[in-house]
């Protein structure tokens, strides 16, 4: 068993938002689409075990769970630096939320006129009429 000098990484989320109609339907909706933006420092410290594997498990005292190493890069003190699948944190994309949900509830609106407007036109004058 050796002793080295061992960085865990998690990964940071960024959470944005986008805004479309649903299939088949007249109604608008809110999908959030997430990208990895960088990663973080979970753990620093000195472990007392051989470099861990690609797709090998670790416990980690602080976050009192295991995680998958899918990463790892040494440099030339054997310092390990080892990226984990562990999600640390998701920063959500305040204003392209707002604008979706300005979005949608404009979009509300125009449909809701656009369907009292149908409903007070006769069913010929709407099979007839080319849009």
């Amino acid at each position: 068993m050796g002793r080295h000098k061992a960085t865990f990484e998690g990964l940071v989320m960024k959470e944005s938002y986008y805004a479309h109609r649903a299939p088949g339907t007249e109604r608008w909706i809110t999908q959030p689409v997430c990208v990895v933006a960088r990663t973080e420092a979970i753990f620093e410290g000195y472990i007392d075990i051989e470099s861990i594997e690609i797709g090998g498990k670790v416990y980690i005292p602080g976050l009192k769970e295991y995680v998958i190493v899918t990463d790892r890069q040494r440099n030339i003190h054997n310092e390990w630096t080892y990226q984990t699948d562990r999600l640390i944190k998701t920063i959500v994309d305040e204003k392209s939320l707002k604008e979706c949900e300005e979005l949608n509830e404009e979009q509300a609106k125009s449909n809701d006129g656009r369907n009292k407007r149908l409903i007070k036109t006769s069913w010929w004058k709407r099979l007839t009429k080319k849009d």
